[in-house]
Protein backbone atom coordinates (compact mmCIF):
# COMPACT_ATOMS: atom_id res chain seq x y z
CA UNK A 1 0.00 0.00 0.00
CA UNK A 2 1.17 3.52 -1.11
CA UNK A 3 1.51 5.62 2.08
CA UNK A 4 0.23 9.65 0.35
CA UNK A 5 2.23 12.71 2.19
CA UNK A 6 1.22 15.85 2.86
CA UNK A 7 3.92 18.82 2.51
CA UNK A 8 2.86 22.37 3.19
CA UNK A 9 4.64 26.13 2.73
CA UNK A 10 4.28 29.38 2.96
CA UNK A 11 3.96 31.10 -1.00
CA UNK A 12 5.80 34.59 -0.87
CA UNK A 13 5.55 37.03 -3.30
CA UNK A 14 8.91 38.30 -4.46
CA UNK A 15 7.81 42.26 -3.65
CA UNK A 16 6.20 42.06 -0.67
CA UNK A 17 8.57 39.86 1.46
CA UNK A 18 11.07 42.22 2.77
CA UNK A 19 14.14 42.10 5.02
CA UNK A 20 16.48 44.76 5.90
CA UNK A 21 20.40 45.05 4.63
CA UNK A 22 21.94 43.73 7.81
CA UNK A 23 19.33 40.18 7.48
CA UNK A 24 19.86 40.48 3.83
CA UNK A 25 23.73 40.52 4.29
CA UNK A 26 23.73 37.48 7.20
CA UNK A 27 20.46 35.33 5.62
CA UNK A 28 22.07 35.17 2.43
CA UNK A 29 25.49 35.54 3.25
CA UNK A 30 25.97 38.45 0.50
CA UNK A 31 29.24 40.87 2.15
CA UNK A 32 28.53 44.18 3.27
CA UNK A 33 30.95 45.85 1.70
CA UNK A 34 30.02 44.49 -1.94
CA UNK A 35 26.24 45.20 -1.08
CA UNK A 36 27.25 48.86 -0.06
CA UNK A 37 29.69 49.18 -3.39
CA UNK A 38 26.77 48.16 -5.55
CA UNK A 39 24.24 50.76 -4.27
CA UNK A 40 26.65 53.05 -4.51
CA UNK A 41 26.88 52.68 -8.14
CA UNK A 42 22.83 53.05 -8.57
CA UNK A 43 22.33 49.29 -8.70
CA UNK A 44 18.82 49.91 -7.29
CA UNK A 45 18.16 53.40 -8.43
CA UNK A 46 15.10 53.38 -6.04
CA UNK A 47 16.97 54.11 -2.53
CA UNK A 48 17.71 57.56 -1.53
CA UNK A 49 17.65 56.55 2.43
CA UNK A 50 20.67 55.66 4.03
CA UNK A 51 22.07 52.46 3.09
CA UNK A 52 21.59 50.72 6.77
CA UNK A 53 18.03 51.76 6.96
CA UNK A 54 16.86 49.83 3.71
CA UNK A 55 14.81 46.62 2.94
CA UNK A 56 15.43 44.56 0.25
CA UNK A 57 12.32 41.95 -1.43
CA UNK A 58 13.50 38.66 -2.89
CA UNK A 59 13.65 40.16 -6.34
CA UNK A 60 16.30 42.42 -5.29
CA UNK A 61 18.30 39.29 -3.78
CA UNK A 62 18.54 37.26 -6.97
CA UNK A 63 19.59 40.09 -9.05
CA UNK A 64 22.42 40.54 -6.09
CA UNK A 65 23.16 37.36 -6.51
CA UNK A 66 23.16 37.55 -10.14
CA UNK A 67 25.76 40.36 -9.78
CA UNK A 68 27.95 38.55 -7.44
CA UNK A 69 28.51 35.93 -10.15
CA UNK A 70 29.06 38.20 -12.71
CA UNK A 71 31.85 39.93 -10.93
CA UNK A 72 33.08 36.70 -9.37
CA UNK A 73 32.98 34.09 -12.33
CA UNK A 74 33.60 36.82 -14.88
CA UNK A 75 35.80 39.32 -13.48
CA UNK A 76 33.33 42.01 -14.00
CA UNK A 77 34.13 45.55 -12.10
CA UNK A 78 30.92 46.31 -10.41
CA UNK A 79 30.23 49.66 -13.21
CA UNK A 80 30.72 46.69 -15.62
CA UNK A 81 28.13 44.71 -13.43
CA UNK A 82 25.72 47.56 -12.89
CA UNK A 83 25.64 48.16 -16.75
CA UNK A 84 25.44 44.02 -17.36
CA UNK A 85 22.55 43.85 -15.51
CA UNK A 86 20.82 47.27 -16.73
CA UNK A 87 21.33 45.68 -19.96
CA UNK A 88 19.53 42.33 -19.01
CA UNK A 89 16.51 44.42 -18.01
CA UNK A 90 16.47 46.35 -20.94
CA UNK A 91 16.32 42.96 -22.87
CA UNK A 92 13.68 41.15 -20.39
CA UNK A 93 11.53 44.78 -20.75
CA UNK A 94 11.61 44.35 -24.80
CA UNK A 95 10.64 40.44 -24.33
CA UNK A 96 8.00 41.39 -22.71
CA UNK A 97 6.27 44.22 -24.86
CA UNK A 98 6.88 41.49 -27.71
CA UNK A 99 5.34 39.35 -25.79
CA UNK A 100 2.46 41.79 -25.37
CA UNK A 101 2.30 43.06 -29.26
CA UNK A 102 1.56 39.16 -30.07
CA UNK A 103 -0.93 38.67 -27.93
CA UNK A 104 -3.07 41.50 -29.77
CA UNK A 105 -2.27 40.08 -33.39
CA UNK A 106 -3.81 37.00 -32.66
Amino acid sequence: MERSQVITGVLMDDDTYEISFSQACETYHIPEEFLIELLEHGFFNEFSAPIHTIHLNLQMIKRIHAARRLQEDLGINLAGVVLAMELVDELENLRDEVNILRHHLK
